[in-house]
Protein backbone atom coordinates (compact mmCIF):
# COMPACT_ATOMS: atom_id res chain seq x y z
CA UNK A 1 0.00 0.00 0.00
CA UNK A 2 1.12 3.58 -0.76
CA UNK A 3 2.26 5.47 1.89
CA UNK A 4 -0.17 8.21 1.70
CA UNK A 5 -2.82 6.08 1.57
CA UNK A 6 -2.18 4.66 4.93
CA UNK A 7 -4.21 7.02 7.13
CA UNK A 8 -7.53 6.16 5.10
CA UNK A 9 -6.89 2.98 5.32
CA UNK A 10 -5.68 2.07 8.91
CA UNK A 11 -7.24 -1.44 8.98
CA UNK A 12 -5.93 -2.42 5.80
CA UNK A 13 -2.42 -1.27 7.06
CA UNK A 14 -2.82 -2.71 10.39
CA UNK A 15 -3.96 -6.40 8.83
CA UNK A 16 -0.69 -6.18 6.41
CA UNK A 17 1.50 -5.85 10.15
CA UNK A 18 -0.38 -8.34 11.49
CA UNK A 19 0.65 -10.55 8.34
CA UNK A 20 4.43 -9.90 8.05
CA UNK A 21 4.89 -9.27 11.84
CA UNK A 22 2.58 -11.45 13.62
CA UNK A 23 2.28 -11.20 17.22
CA UNK A 24 5.17 -8.71 17.02
CA UNK A 25 2.35 -6.40 15.39
CA UNK A 26 1.30 -4.84 19.00
CA UNK A 27 4.94 -4.20 19.50
CA UNK A 28 5.26 -1.84 15.68
CA UNK A 29 1.87 -0.66 16.74
CA UNK A 30 3.26 0.46 20.15
CA UNK A 31 6.11 2.16 18.83
CA UNK A 32 4.24 4.08 16.07
CA UNK A 33 1.83 5.58 19.06
CA UNK A 34 4.80 6.73 20.93
CA UNK A 35 6.18 8.47 18.16
CA UNK A 36 3.14 9.94 17.08
CA UNK A 37 2.49 10.67 20.59
CA UNK A 38 6.22 12.42 21.00
CA UNK A 39 5.98 14.29 17.54
CA UNK A 40 2.60 16.68 19.07
CA UNK A 41 3.48 19.85 21.26
CA UNK A 42 2.87 18.91 24.47
CA UNK A 43 -0.04 21.16 24.71
CA UNK A 44 -1.76 19.18 22.41
CA UNK A 45 -1.33 15.84 23.50
CA UNK A 46 -4.71 13.79 23.38
CA UNK A 47 -3.97 11.25 25.39
CA UNK A 48 -1.20 10.83 28.35
CA UNK A 49 0.96 7.68 27.27
CA UNK A 50 0.73 5.50 30.23
CA UNK A 51 2.92 2.03 29.48
CA UNK A 52 0.48 0.49 31.68
CA UNK A 53 -3.06 1.42 29.84
CA UNK A 54 -3.36 -0.57 26.81
CA UNK A 55 -4.49 1.78 23.23
CA UNK A 56 -6.35 0.47 20.31
CA UNK A 57 -4.03 1.60 17.65
CA UNK A 58 -6.22 3.13 15.14
CA UNK A 59 -8.41 4.56 17.61
CA UNK A 60 -5.48 6.16 18.95
CA UNK A 61 -3.99 6.79 14.76
CA UNK A 62 -7.18 8.46 14.50
CA UNK A 63 -7.56 10.87 17.58
CA UNK A 64 -4.19 11.74 17.16
CA UNK A 65 -5.55 12.54 13.25
CA UNK A 66 -8.15 14.38 14.58
CA UNK A 67 -6.22 16.97 16.79
CA UNK A 68 -3.69 17.81 14.11
CA UNK A 69 -6.81 18.56 12.13
CA UNK A 70 -8.12 21.16 14.78
CA UNK A 71 -4.77 22.67 15.05
CA UNK A 72 -4.75 23.74 11.67
CA UNK A 73 -7.92 24.60 11.81
CA UNK A 74 -6.91 27.07 14.39
CA UNK A 75 -4.03 28.63 12.12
Amino acid sequence: MPRDEIPDRLKDFENGLEKIFGAGTKFLEILIMKRLYEMMEPKRRIMKWNDDKEFKFIDYVKATEQSFCKKKRKL
